[in-house]
């Protein structure tokens, strides 16, 4: 009865008001999604609205769009369990955040519900925060764009931590296809690694639907620290547009994963010599990649500033068809790692590149290296008018000479630029071939100079990002800090109260016995030092976890000296089991671990990730376990456990397990991790049952520098193993009546 009440009283309202509506809860919200006419406005008051399922599914016109709208930009709060899905025609949002909360298995906004779509509609000038489903592997999208003709602009999306795309435009049928959307003038920020596949920031289309045109345009947009996958934009459709966006220090590129007939034109990628930053990978066919500016990217690989692939024979939807009829024109590359031609050339990529044309480009670099990687079989990749500078070399593809190049300044932040190049008369006739169909597919004409067409563009595009998205919402991270206390503490409910009671907090341990009478869990971040003084750990009874991190809990050892012979634990560290852990980090530092016998010192079972394990300038001896163990996710779909793990000038005594085991199992190639290193360690009469080190599916990995002294004599001291193309880099180790080194391919011994 109480329901029916507030929906009589809301329509009385609307009548009342005459096309004017204000409201200030939940219900009352909710009731209008359902009851606007055509050329309403409903002013939604200033608040908070918790768990609010909206749905607007009004039928506006052209002349008379349906309006909802924030009383004041920003300060309209949609928390708990909600969600925003628009049904209908010409509705318009504006000035509302979602924040402190999350939406299940629902998407956050969507234009559709259920069996109807959106048409005509628009949602601007609004915000997503940090809006992530508790549990890491729990997926779901934050904008889906359904229907035809219907935008977001002015937007900020920003924290994205749970597995799923965070904009998907789909085209499940006619209703949705050729549907113009307009993705523009967004902010896209901070998005860290997700350690899996699903993690783009837009995905236009999937694999099924890579033969229908969905002509939706990606225009004006910032991109800043995306990091989540090595695809930031994924292109799996026709007829798309990656026009004027900005990409900064975004740990990925702009891939034509699936469809043909796309452009990618007038970006700027501006890598600041960040690790993994890349700029387009070209597949399929009648994709055009003109006038974009690559600076300092340096992405490898499938992240290389220019990608052209292989392709698969007869290749299956989902997998890589053979790229073909691809223009790619007029593009600048400063300071970047090599493009790549074939690249992921293998048994199953092994068709070339087709009647690709590479048509004045430029390239600089201030130091000596290799213009690209290509194969020797390619015979129908054509280039003319492409320059490139006198410290690059050539490895013998024709349509590429050597020349001066001269470099501009665009600020007083030297933020460099580098100089057209004049006029070559050696390509006129692609030129005039290109500019007869340049304008029927909304492309400027072509100027028969090198490099990107005009400097001046893209020192406006740079300095006009920052204002995109929202114009009441600082896209700055967070300078806040919290100050660290002090906290002494001399037994063991002593240590479990200190660290419960501060998120930032350096405690000290006195010398003496430390009887711990149930696991400890940290969820802040937490510094235990003794000082260097010699403690001892023990338990009363077995528990399963001594230390067990939650989410975005950080724990350093430091400068501290532990005996855990009295301590019966299955784990010494470890990071929670119930899948909620995200941005967590363990770092040991100037520290000792002596005596544990248990299953691992470290432990990151399935479903948990960090950011980072780092463990440095410290000494492990007379343990009996797995010192890292990163195992676990053995479902093979290239879930992984930890993004960085930096082992460096340790000493390892008489160890009795593995030192480390990572696993990333599948076929998965849209991650930059796991990625690892191990340096200057000293690794002395330690044994286990299989490898010292074993690393399956690491993406990348340094080994250098270690010594190796009468350790696992009869077995491995380490092995790699591969499904998908990785990076090891081996230097200078050296195995002292140990045993052996398994190499792969893969491995890089320089």
């Amino acid at each position: 009865m109480k329901k029916i009440f507030v929906g009589v009283m809301l329509l009385t309202t609307l009548q009342v008001w005459a096309n004017k509506l204000s409201v200030s809860t939940t219900q009352e919200l909710v009731n209008s999604g359902l009851q606007a006419k055509a050329g309403d406005t409903i002013v939604i008051k200033s608040g908070n609205y918790l768990n609010c399922n909206l749905l607007l599914s009004a039928k506006g016109t052209m002349q008379n769009q349906v309006v909802f709208m924030a009383e004041k930009s920003g300060t309209v709060f949609f928390t708990g369990n909600s969600y925003l899905h628009i049904t209908g025609t010409y509705i318009t949002v504006s000035g509302v955040v979602f924040k402190n909360g999350y939406s299940g298995k629902n998407h956050v906004w969507q234009f559709s519900h259920g069996k109807e779509v959106a048409n005509n509609s628009r949602i601007t000038a609004s915000s997503i925060q940090d809006f992530n489903n508790p549990l890491r592997l729990d997926e779901n999208h934050w904008l889906t764009l359904s229907g035809k003709n219907n935008r977001v602009d002015h937007c900020n999306f920003t924290d994205k931590t749970n597995l799923g795309v965070l904009v998907a435009v789909l085209l499940d049928d006619d209703r949705s296809r050729i549907n113009n959307h307009t993705i523009d003038s967004n902010y896209f920020g901070i998005r860290k690694p997700l350690g899996s596949n699903a993690g783009e920031l837009i995905r236009v289309g999937v694999s099924q639907h890579c033969t229908f045109y969905s002509n939706t345009t990606i225009k004006n947009n910032f991109f800043e620290y995306c990091d989540g996958e090595t695809e930031i934009i994924s292109i799996k459709s026709c007829g798309n547009k990656v026009v004027g966006n900005v990409f900064k220090e975004c740990q990925g590129a702009v891939v034509l994963r699936h469809g043909n007939d796309n452009t990618v034109e007038g970006n700027l990628f501006y890598g600041n010599d960040k690790e993994g930053t890349g700029g387009v990978r070209v597949i399929n066919e009648g994709n055009w990649i003109i006038n974009n500016f690559m600076s300092h990217c340096k992405g490898q690989g499938f992240r290389s500033p220019l990608a052209i692939m292989a392709g698969v024979f007869n290749s299956p939807a989902n997998r890589y068809l053979p790229v073909k009829d691809a223009v790619i024109a007029n593009n600048t590359f400063l300071n970047c790692s090599p493009f790549s031609i074939s690249e992921g050339k293998d048994a199953e990529r092994s068709v070339d590149p087709k009647n690709v044309l590479l048509l004045n480009n430029l390239f600089y670099a201030n130091k000596p290296g290799p213009l690209c990687y290509t194969v020797s079989t390619i015979d129908s990749v054509y280039a003319a008018g492409n320059v490139y500078s006198t410290s690059l070399t050539n490895p013998g593809v024709s349509g590429f000479n050597a020349g001066a190049i001269s470099l501009q300044k665009w600020d007083s932040k030297g933020f460099p630029v580098i100089g057209a190049s004049g006029a070559n008369n050696a390509t006129k006739k692609f030129l005039d071939s290109l500019n007869a169909i340049a304008s029927t597919r909304g492309v400027p004409a072509f100027s028969n100079t090198v490099g990107a067409n005009d400097i001046n563009y893209f020192k406006a595009l740079f300095a006009n990002a920052p204002t995109l998205g929202n114009s009441w919402e600082s896209k700055k991270m967070s300078a806040t800090t919290i100050s660290q206390k002090t906290i002494t503490v001399s037994t063991a409910s002593e240590l479990e109260t200190a660290i419960s009671a501060g998120a930032n907090s350096k405690i000290v341990l006195k010398p003496g016995t430390y009887n711990f009478l149930q696991p400890i869990v940290i969820k802040g971040s937490i510094t235990i030092t003794s000082n260097g003084a010699a403690v001892n750990f023990a338990t009363s009874s077995a528990i399963n976890n001594l230390f067990t991190l939650q989410q975005d809990a950080q724990l350093t050892l430091q400068n501290s000296s532990i005996n855990a012979a009295g301590l019966t634990a299955q784990h010494f560290i470890a990071v929670t089991r119930d899948g909620s852990g995200i941005h967590t980090n363990i770092q040991i530092t100037a520290s000792k671990i002596l005596n544990f016998a248990g299953a691992a010192i470290i432990l990151a079972p399935k479903s948990s990730y960090l950011d980072n394990i780092t463990i440095q300038n410290s000494v492990f001896e007379n343990n009996k376990a797995t010192l890292l163990s990163l195992k676990d996710e053995d479902d093979n779909k290239g879930y992984y456990n930890a993004e960085r793990i930096v082992v460096t000038n340790n000493r390892f005594t008489n160890h009795t397990g593995q030192i480390a085991t990572i696993y990333r199992g599948g076929t998965d190639e849209s991650t930059m991790g796991p990625i690892f290193s191990f340096s200057n360690n000293k690794i002395v009469n330690c044994t286990a049952n299989s490898a010292l080190i074993e690393l399956f599916g690491v993406q990348q990995s340094k080994v250098n520098n270690n010594l190796f002294t009468s350790s696992n004599k009869a077995g491995k001291t380490i092995a790699y193993t591969d499904n998908t193309k990785a990076f090891h880099y081996q230097k200078n180790n050296s195995t002292v009546n140990s045993g052996t080194i398994q190499e792969n391919k893969f491995v890089i011994n320089n």
